[in-house]
This record gives structure tokens, sequence and C-alpha cells, in this order.
């Protein structure tokens, strides 16, 4: 069976198995939680006590803000009224928001909101766009608000790929990828899907120039979508078919995707070559 079956095959029953949890319940406007953001868009309250004032803080300053901490910024995302789980939708647009301590608040209060970690856990990361952690969440969000069928607009989550379609699952699983340069290293990976190969070379930089050092051509077995929408993706040796790899692709949008031995705790940011 070819790899664009496989793909199809399991997303479609995907789909099917999604598709009936939505439910009439509409997603009304949220004057109050739209009020709340307005205003702190404009300025946030103060700290009660020391340890509000004291941690670490968003590495991108706030344009509006001064130094606010993690800790106190989760203060602030508890005073956000979720009442119904259809008020979690109108955090969307602003955990999308151009102030990374808005971004934050609102990303803290969908955490508690649909319990992502019981620890209501808080990562450095997860305020930025292009990270993972912050996809994760919001996979989350979109999962949470199908489950208790909310309705919510189709556009909310429009270029934040929080399901997948064939067409997407071939799109990632096509072309050429290069991992993100990392500050003081001069090698990184480059991944390349042709049909039904897998291609991945290791470049180093010499001279202010990237060069292929060492390059594989596998076959491509199967691929697969997990819960969390990432593609599960199979890999025979060329060489030695019973030897079998299986990498993690998790797309963040059009041109950024995270990619991993499904085996390993640490995610690489790659960008697609133009």
């Amino acid at each position: 069976m070819k790899t664009s079956q496989v793909v199809t095959i399991i997303l479609g029953a995907f789909y099917c198995s999604t598709g009936h949890l939505l439910a009439a319940d509409t997603t009304a406007s949220h004057p109050a939680i739209d009020a709340l953001f307005q205003r702190w868009e404009k300025t946030l309250p103060e700290p009660t006590t020391i340890s509000e004032m004291n941690g670490m803080s968003p590495k991108d300053v706030c344009p509006i803000h001064s130094h606010n901490t993690y800790g106190f910024l989760n203060v602030i995302a508890a005073q956000v009224p979720v009442r119904v789980d259809s008020d979690l939708a109108a955090l969307v647009k602003w955990s999308r928001h151009s102030d990374s301590c808005i971004r934050q608040i609102a990303l803290n209060a969908v955490v508690q909101g649909i319990g992502f970690d019981r620890d209501n856990l808080v990562v450095p990361s997860m305020n930025d766009l292009e990270d993972y952690h912050y996809h994760h969440i919001i996979v989350a969000l979109a999962q949470h608000l199908r489950l208790k069928r909310v309705n919510y607009d189709k556009s909310l989550f429009d270029g934040m790929f929080v399901t997948f379609s064939p067409e997407d699952a071939h799109a990632f699983a096509t072309g050429k990828w290069e991992e993100d340069d990392s500050p003081g290293l001069n090698w990184r990976v480059a991944v390349e899907f042709r049909p039904g190969e897998f291609v991945m070379s290791h470049l180093t930089k010499s001279d202010g120039k990237w060069k292929s050092e060492h390059r594989t051509t596998d076959k491509i077995d199967g691929i697969k979508i997990t819960t969390d929408q990432q593609l599960l993706i199979t890999i025979s040796n060329q060489d030695s078919s019973d030897k079998k790899t299986a990498y993690m692709l998790w797309p963040i949008s059009k041109d950024i995707m995270w990619f991993k031995l499904s085996s390993s705790w640490t995610w690489d940011k790659f960008h697609r070559v133009k």
C-alpha cells in the first residue's frame, strides 16, 4: 500500500471518530473576558506579595508592561472568568496576541481551564508562537472544545494545525526541511521527503557555507497521525529492511515543524526550504 493511501485511511478514521462530537452549543460573545484583556493590554495590576515579584519573566520584554514574573502572570490568569467550556474559545485570539504577557495570561487560563497539566505546568517557551509547547496547549484546547461539544467558529484556529487533513499530511511529508541554526554550532540536520523515501543529511558549516557531510536514503514504511496531531513516520533501512526507525514530525505552521526520533525527549525546530 502506498504511503498516501495509509495516511488517507488513518485520517478518515480520525475524522469519523471526532466529527460526531460537534454539537449545537454555540460560542456567544464573551464581553467580560474581552473587557479584562482589553484593560490588561493597557496596564496590568500591581503585584501584592514578594513572591509575585520574584522569579523568572518572559524572555521577550512586553511592549507596554514592565517586569512581570511567570508566577504573577499566573495569578492574573486566575481572574479570567471561565465559567463554561465555551468561554475557553474566547481565549484563543488572546493567546495569539503580539504582547507576550497577554499571551502568557491567556495560555495560563487555558491550562487551568482544560486541566492540561494537573500542576498547571508553565514553561518559559509556552508563549512562543513557534514553540511546540505553545502548539501542544492549543491542540489540547481544540480537542477539549470538541469533546465538550462546543460548536466554535471554524476560523478560530485558522493556520494553527489543530486538526490534520490528508492534504496537510501529504504536504508536510513532502519536500525539504532544515534544522534551525543554533548559535555557536557549526552543524545541523536536513531532511527530505521524496515519494516513498526519506533522506537525512548531516550538514557542517565551513567558511560561512553549509555543506553536506553525510547522507542516508531510506524507505518510508508508513505514516500515522497521533492523538496530538503529530506524524509518526516509520522508516526501513535500505540495506537492511529489518532495521526500522520511527520519527515524529509536529507541524506548527505551514513552514515550521518540530522533529525528533520517536524515542527521544528532545524536539528540534525545522523550517521548510523554499
